[in-house]
């Protein structure tokens, strides 16, 4: 009913703004399939407004693209995703916050998919956020949990556990000890630890990943 309104307004700038963030709302309260249908709509407006090569087209290609992730429609994930990043590189540096966001986004979804490609993705996204961020930034702690995530994927368990410990140790760096990346990681390193057969150890990991959470959700 509230997307028919919006409908009844016309088709201009203001409409595709507000329909693509009625979408991030669907997709953050779960109605993903009535999200991609709102995306869809200001991604049509957006078109015959600016075109299909304007940074804010692309915007919205990376809005239905987590739309269609959330759903686990893979295939789609990932063309939306080049294409946003595509666009986006034509208009800005590659240094620009959006390419690097894109750029990450399209990595992630590539996990489930071209695992080699995802890997030097998140390799250059690392570059750049370590080069314009600072080596101890949340950010640069985020990525090299999806890195260490991608190779407990593929199997390189010492690697896994490698970059998994440079994110533990970003916490005496001034990384916030209740930072979402930190509980990710130690299942990260849990799963990696189990795959190089250290049990004990493994299990010292979940734990403190159990802890990390009781905690969290406390402050929550």
């Amino acid at each position: 009913e509230a997307a028919g309104t919006m409908r009844k307004l016309g088709c201009n700038a203001d409409l595709a703004g507000v329909l693509h963030d009625f979408g991030y709302l669907l997709v953050l309260n779960g109605k993903n399939d009535l999200a991609v249908e709102i995306y869809k709509e200001a991604l049509e407006i957006r078109n015959s407004l600016f075109g299909k090569n304007h940074p804010d087209t692309a915007k919205t290609l990376g809005g239905l693209a987590q739309a269609y992730n959330v759903l686990g429609e893979r295939r789609h994930t990932i063309s939306l995703h080049r294409q946003e990043l595509a666009i986006l590189q034509r208009h800005y540096r590659e240094s620009h916050p959006d390419v690097i966001m894109a750029m990450s986004h399209l990595a992630s979804a590539l996990m489930w998919g071209d695992v080699t490609e995802s890997e030097k993705l998140f390799e250059r996204v690392l570059a750049l956020k370590r080069r314009h961020l600072g080596e101890d930034h949340p950010e640069v702690a985020w990525t090299l949990y999806e890195m260490s995530f991608l190779n407990v994927q593929r199997g390189n368990y010492e690697r896994a556990e490698t970059i998994a410990r440079e994110v533990l140790a970003m916490r005496d760096k001034g990384l916030n000890p209740e930072h979402a990346a930190i509980g990710s990681v130690l299942m990260s390193l849990a799963r990696s630890l189990l795959g190089q057969g250290k049990p004990g150890e493994a299990k010292l990991a979940v734990e403190e990943c159990l802890r990390f959470r009781t905690k969290t959700h406390r402050a929550d």
